[in-house]
């Protein structure tokens, strides 16, 4: 993935959150559930953050998702394929896991998730 980099953008629309949620790919990691799905379209890689209010006040939430703003912004360009759209939806253990726990988490989601879409299209 070497033109990922560029091609990184963040999803928006709440039908793709949605569409992820019923039909992506879902990896549990203690921080966060990490949900993938073919994008509609288009080469590159989108993603978006998700964390529901069970998780703390609004200081806290956005606290969860700039911890995985920046690994998904770290991580996606190497791990990630081009033309998925990625989920990450926090979990209140994103508050307090260490940095690089959490970056092994997810990298290792990421992987596995690359290893069975890559499964899928071999059918």
């Amino acid at each position: 993935m070497t033109n990922a980099a560029e091609k990184l953008c963040s999803l928006k629309k709440r039908s793709r959150f949605i569409t992820l949620t019923k039909k992506g790919r879902k990896i549990f990691t203690p921080a966060a559930i990490l949900q993938a799905h073919r994008g509609e379209g288009g080469d590159g890689i989108r993603f978006g953050l998700t964390v529901s209010k069970k998780n703390g006040n609004a200081v806290k939430r956005n606290r969860i998702r700039r911890r995985l703003r920046i690994l998904a912004k770290e991580l996606l360009p190497q791990h990630g394929q081009s033309g998925y759209d990625y989920v990450f939806v926090g979990k209140r253990e994103g508050l307090t896991r260490p940095h690089q726990l959490m970056r092994n988490d997810i990298e290792r989601a990421l992987k596995k998730l690359k290893r069975q879409n890559g499964h899928k299209h071999g059918r």
